[in-house]
């Protein structure tokens, strides 16, 4: 079969040619595949410059006993072990060459090599970003596990990144199980920096139809890690705004303790100016308190704040269910009425 030669250019030439120097330098190992190398040989038309590159040797220049006087410095290589890299990972153009390397290693090897995780390890967070970024919907749901389990142990800004530039992004699409199996995984071994991302995006996010999506997964995740999520997602809130209103309501369940349900009625109360007539307000109240386990005497002063604004259809509900509450407690019901 003939293949088509390939055509050089100034941002392929230089990472392709250290590919052709390691390949020549092998060609004469019993390892050799000779078939693949004049494969190679007939793909690649290599002008002079790039052939004599091919064969200079690599620089090394030690001094001997008789240059000690001399004022030259001696020089063990002229790459240090950084340059040693596949590639210079702070031009732009290399992460392209970064990601395309992780697709074809999830291709042909079904995993990632060592030497590509070191070469991503010593990426800053805007060149991990744009690498993992570049890699949704071009990666099948099973790779994308793939990377996660080559990518655990590695360095916290490679795991973050995975998480926030990758993972939540795909998820975000549309809801599958292969993705959920990836969420089990992540919260196992990276529960901290997978809560951080999520409560990232519930505060950031417009779109309530993806939040939902995103809501979906959580609930497939432990007890303590949903309860964990809800706390922090209202302790990173400065004040109630109605676009929370969605996302806290979709977050609660019977598996969110009382402290965290106490937390979110405290802020309400708060907040009860701005919501005076708001139905979805309304909703979410009788929600909270429905799910109370414990009917805590701290809450009296901000449910009677509240119910003395508040003006939604839902103030009659709230009303006959704080009423069945507080008929349990004689002292409540005093301070109540």
């Amino acid at each position: 079969m003939n293949f088509p030669r390939h055509v050089w250019n100034e941002n392929s030439k230089g990472p392709l040619r250290e590919f052709l120097k390691v390949a020549h330098e092998c060609s004469s190992s019993e390892f050799c595949n000779r078939e693949e190398y004049n494969r190679l040989q007939s793909l690649f038309q290599l002008d002079n410059d790039i052939k004599n590159n091919l064969k200079a040797p690599e620089i090394c220049i030690d001094i001997t006993e008789s240059d000690e006087d001399a004022v030259f410095p001696t020089i063990k290589s002229q790459k240090s072990p950084q340059e040693n890299s596949i590639i210079d990972q702070s031009k732009p153009d290399n992460c392209a060459f970064l990601r395309e390397m992780i697709k074809d290693n999830l291709t042909i090897e079904k995993t990632v090599s060592k030497g590509l995780l070191e070469d991503l390890a010593k990426l800053d967070q805007v060149s991990l970003k744009t690498i993992f970024s570049g890699l949704i919907g071009g990666i099948s749901m099973e790779e994308l596990q793939t990377v996660w389990d080559c990518f655990t142990g590695s360095c916290h800004e490679a795991l973050e990144s995975y998480i926030r530039y990758l993972l939540i992004p795909t998820a975000k699409q549309e809801f599958a199980f292969e993705v959920n199996n990836v969420f089990l995984a992540v919260c196992q071994s990276a529960p901290a920096l997978l809560k951080a991302a999520l409560i990232e995006e519930f505060v950031t996010s417009e779109n309530s139809e993806k939040i939902n999506i995103l809501i979906q997964y959580i609930a497939a995740l432990s007890n303590d890690f949903q309860n964990d999520v809800v706390r922090a997602f209202l302790l990173s809130i400065s004040q109630l705004q109605p676009k929370y209103i969605p996302t806290i309501q979709a977050l609660l369940s019977s598996k969110v303790e009382d402290d965290v349900l106490n937390k979110l009625i405290e802020i309400m109360a708060s907040a009860v100016a701005d919501f005076t007539s708001d139905n979805a307000y309304g909703k979410l109240l009788f929600k909270a308190i429905n799910l109370l386990e414990r009917h805590s005497n701290s809450l009296e002063q901000p449910i009677k704040r509240i119910l003395g604004s508040h003006k939604s259809i839902w103030k009659i509900k709230i009303e006959k269910l704080v009423g069945c509450w507080f008929n349990q407690n004689d002292t409540l019901t005093q301070s109540f009425m």
